[in-house]
């Protein structure tokens, strides 16, 4: 009598398996984003393939990339190229971007070959520099912003190439997140 139940019962737990399967992979499905990648070119708008920084994306979507010959935002369709103009001031400061950082506030901040920091003006769509002074012995030129880092408190921690470290002490604009009024 129990070798026949079993027997019957055999077809049942398969069924059971089955379905127990079928409805884990589709729950599996339903939880894994679909990811399409593409690659990005200078087809697409990109300045160059030379890419120096990481690439980073901001709060509103856009990935920025840093080249050897500006700094392009990409919308997913096309790129738009950010490049150093000589008689702009909210130009970015140089066409060679070696890093990119977006902070917790959402501000995109841009280490350059060899003119400091920039940081990105979104609501303007233009840049605040932050340049060296002129008479500051301890910047030499061709000092690339390497890294940037934040830490507990909101502080930006710039370091150089060349071993500097530079502080950007954001105590008072702990929640600002317009790029003029932090400058």
């Amino acid at each position: 009598m129990l070798s026949s139940l079993s027997s019957r019962l055999v077809p049942f737990r398969i069924l059971i398996l089955a379905l127990c399967a079928i409805s884990h992979a589709s729950a599996q499905n339903q939880m894994l984003p679909v990811f399409h990648f593409n690659r990005l070119t200078t087809d697409d708008g990109l300045p160059t393939s030379e890419i120096r920084s990481p690439v980073v994306c901001d709060r509103q979507g856009f990935i920025w990339v840093g080249t050897v010959n500006g700094l392009a935002r990409y919308d997913g369709y096309t790129c738009k190229v950010y490049r150093n103009v000589p008689d702009d001031p909210h130009s970015i400061s140089s066409n060679a971007i070696m890093n990119l950082y977006v902070d917790r506030r959402g501000l995109l901040w841009v280490g350059t070959f060899d003119t400091g920091v920039s940081l990105y003006d979104a609501v303007n769509d233009r840049f605040v520099n932050f340049l060296p002074a002129q008479s500051d012995s301890a910047w030499l030129p061709h000092n690339p912003i390497v890294v940037f880092k934040e830490d507990r408190v909101g502080n930006i921690w710039i370091g150089s190439y060349q071993s500097s470290v530079v502080l950007a002490d954001m105590s008072e604009a702990a929640h600002e997140t317009n790029a003029d009024s932090m400058a």
